[in-house]
């Protein structure tokens, strides 16, 4: 079997198992789409141990400023200010530190955690809550790391796939 076939078909097969354990019996514990985001950052990072290391290390990263923005959103009012003028601190801090930080490097990995706690806090209102911040932060957190362990996975099941076609 051709490489970019052993690819499509591990991707596949272990998109079809995470999909049933994000939806089924892990659906307390695991977001399918978060798990898809860390995946997909992982081959866009690299797709070897260096992408995987980084994609899980910039996406919790950037799922822990998400929840520092959405503290100081809810604690400290500015006002019909406080939601931007809190995002463009904490985004400034975010890609400062990626520039700066070698273990940062990862921007995009940071982007996508930061825009994936953002969208499960928005699309879920119960959960925009100091009550629920640590909740959050390790459900999705858990996710993203899940989808580059995953992408890790799929891409050594492809080679041994190849391996033995």
């Amino acid at each position: 079997m051709s490489g970019k076939n052993a690819l499509v078909v591990s991707v596949g097969v272990l998109g079809g198992i995470a999909t049933y354990l994000a939806l089924d019996p892990l659906s307390s514990f695991l977001l399918i789409w978060a798990i898809f985001i860390g995946w997909g950052c992982f081959f866009g990072s690299g797709g070897d141990t260096a992408g995987m290391k980084s994609t899980m290390i910039g996406s919790v990263f950037g799922v822990v400023c998400a929840a520092i923005a959405v503290t100081l959103i809810l604690q400290v009012d500015l006002g019909s200010l406080s939601a931007p003028i809190w995002v463009m601190v904490t985004v400034f801090l975010v890609v400062y530190a990626g520039s700066s930080v070698d273990a940062l490097s990862n921007i995009p990995a940071i982007v996508y955690g930061y825009a994936a706690t953002f969208a499960y806090v928005l699309q879920t209102p119960d959960k925009f809550s100091m009550d629920e911040l640590v909740s959050t932060v390790i459900l999705v957190g858990v996710s993203l790391v899940v989808g580059a362990a995953l992408g890790l996975a799929s891409g050594k099941l492809a080679g041994s796939i190849t391996k033995t076609a």
